[in-house]
């Protein structure tokens, strides 16, 4: 075995952030990371941010700051020996790379390489911060559209419902346009079921979906999953008029969360067009 077999590769404050930020949302719930907190002494609920997503994010902001990066590492793997650091911090590496530049410089040049490297840090932290978030977004945008896509057939049988007699049970034409449905609303449940899985794993676009407690997670997922389970009861009970009703609002449903996707989408995009980028104040050597 080598040794980049034997362990993960030890990284720098920008690298081992974005591990951090996949563990503590991958691993650890909300109320987790409020224990982490008081085991790290910081106040939880001075954390910026209402969601998983915005406590976690702001507890490795306040490690960068405080230099303690390699604590949170450290008291993660005494807590929870079961999760696994793909990159882990590595704080001599960085200490002995600032080393050397800075014993090299005269005093102004270690004062703009500092200041430098601060804005990198910040810079780097928030690009990758909102890449993260830019993929997140397009994944969600595609399944939204997979599922417009496929629920177009069922749309359609939306506007025959009047032509039906609604109250003949055991009208041929009533069994037949229900299985009709059926079929064609199968594919929608794969879309689903795909964005459902998605949803379990986001990193930073919100809350993930907890499957053991379904009222917690994206309206992206849950507003159509309400929806979906409206049309599955529907179609089990043979109620035609419960149907036209879920058909209707998971089309509606569908279609708000895919502009809203769209609207985070395009906000992040401008994001990241302005960001602002590292500079230093030129000073004479």
């Amino acid at each position: 075995m080598t040794d980049s077999q034997q362990s993960p590769p030890a990284g720098l404050p920008n690298e081992f952030s974005i591990e951090l930020m996949r563990i503590l949302n991958s691993a650890y719930t909300l109320d987790e990371i409020r224990t982490l907190c008081f085991e790290l002494d910081v106040d939880f609920d001075n954390l910026s941010g209402d969601t998983k997503a915005g406590k976690a994010r702001e507890l490795i902001l306040w490690g960068k700051r405080s230099g303690t990066l390699q604590l949170i590492q450290d008291t993660i793997k005494s807590g929870r020996p079961d999760v696994e650091f793909h990159v882990e911090y590595d704080s001599n590496r960085a200490r002995e790379l600032q080393e050397s530049i800075m014993a090299s410089a005269s005093q102004p040049v270690q004062h703009a390489f500092k200041e430098f490297t601060e804005q990198v840090s910040a810079y780097v932290d928030e690009f990758n911060l909102l890449h993260e978030k830019m993929q997140e977004w397009k994944e969600v945008h595609n399944y939204l559209q997979d599922l417009q896509n496929h629920f177009a057939p069922c749309r359609g049988y939306i506007y025959t419902f009047s032509k039906l007699n609604l109250g003949d049970d055991d009208s041929q034409e009533k069994d037949r346009f229900l299985y009709s449905i059926e079929v064609e609303w199968r594919p929608v449940k794969r879309v689903l079921r795909r964005l459902e899985e998605f949803a379990t794993q986001i990193l930073v676009i919100g809350d993930v979906y907890v499957p053991d407690n379904p009222t917690q997670g994206p309206q992206w997922l849950l507003a159509p999953k309400r929806a979906s389970k409206l049309i599955d009861k529907s179609l089990f009970d043979r109620d035609l008029l419960t149907l036209r009703e879920g058909l209707s609002e998971f089309g509606d449903d569908t279609d708000q969360q895919l502009y809203l996707a769209d609207k985070a989408l395009l906000k992040t995009a401008q994001e990241i067009m302005t960001l602002r980028r590292p500079s230093v104040t030129k000073e004479p050597i």
